[in-house]
């Protein structure tokens, strides 16, 4: 089965009760704790890393990698495996820009390390959870609190449970062959037997894609509305608050100050009036008879 046909198989995965007119959005965020994931097999590395980096693009054929660095051989790696597709672009504050690329990179791990302030985030949050897919580059090249806690805020900012822990594994080149296989993420692991990289961390909150003597290096997830957000949220219940949550959908909570109509009983005329047709009605038929 093609990669193209995984992934748009996988983009329908959060579909739950919709008819057929309805489109979902949902975009995946891809974490790579270690920059060499990206190194291309020109500069040595296992070839099998470029069929992950190729099935991280998927079907599309632009790229965007944001404030690219040249660790590694990382900007030669990713500029070999997509040839003619890469964009470099330092400032992300336009969603509409965004929305022409398949794929963000945010190169953001190592010594050219870089930040992202509180607008970008929002931008590449609208843009994940709009459809988009997004790859991290989470490596600090050493044990630095300040940096792991900066790549998490950035994941809590875009919405996403994934995190980057301090433990890492050994450092030098490493292969590892542990490629995961389930639906969650065929659409990126399609063809990849092994891969090598360097000193990564071990991350958790997600969906594994690649592991090494029990650390998770990659880690994948889809974010998106779990049903397509409706124009109304009115669930019909009048003692109920309806509420539209950005990233999350419509919400119903209790009214505090609802309370329900008392069923008034008729008063005694209505009571009589109500007899008196009756009655009537059945004179009516004795006279027919």
């Amino acid at each position: 089965m093609a990669t193209p046909l995984l992934r748009f198989i996988s983009k329908l995965s959060l579909v739950c009760s919709l008819s057929v007119s309805t489109a979902v959005q949902a975009g995946f965020v891809t974490v790579f704790s270690d920059v060499n994931f990206y190194n291309s097999s020109s500069a040595g590395y296992a070839a099998d890393n470029e069929v992950l980096a190729r099935n991280l693009l998927g079907a599309g054929n632009r790229a965007l990698i944001s404030r690219q660095n040249g660790v590694s051989h990382q900007s030669v790696g990713l500029n070999s495996i997509w040839s003619g597709e890469v964009t470099s672009a330092y400032e992300l504050h336009s969603l509409s820009y965004l929305n022409t690329f398949d794929l963000v990179v945010l190169d953001i791990g190592f010594n050219d390390y870089q930040w992202y302030n509180t607008s970008e985030i929002n931008t590449l949050r609208d843009y994940l959870w709009g459809g988009g897919d997004l790859a991290l580059i989470a490596e600090t090249g050493a044990y630095d609190t300040a940096r792991i806690n900066s790549f998490n805020s950035l994941l809590s900012g875009l919405s996403s449970s994934i995190r980057v822990s301090g433990a890492k594994t050994e450092g030098g080149i490493r292969t590892t062959s542990q490629v995961v296989r389930d639906s969650n993420v065929d659409w990126l692991t399609q063809g990849v037997n092994a891969v090598q990289f360097g000193w990564a961390h071990d991350l958790y909150g997600g969906d594994s894609a690649v592991r090494y003597n029990g650390f998770d290096v990659v880690m994948t997830q889809q974010l998106g509305w779990a049903t397509p957000p409706p124009s109304s949220c009115d669930d019909g219940d009048p003692s109920t608050i309806d509420t539209l949550v950005q990233y999350t959908g419509c919400q119903h909570t209790s009214d505090p100050n609802y309370s329900s109509p008392s069923n008034d009983v008729p008063e005694p005329p209505v009571w009589i009036l109500m007899g008196l047709g009756l009655a009537g009605l059945l004179v009516a038929r004795r006279r027919a008879a």
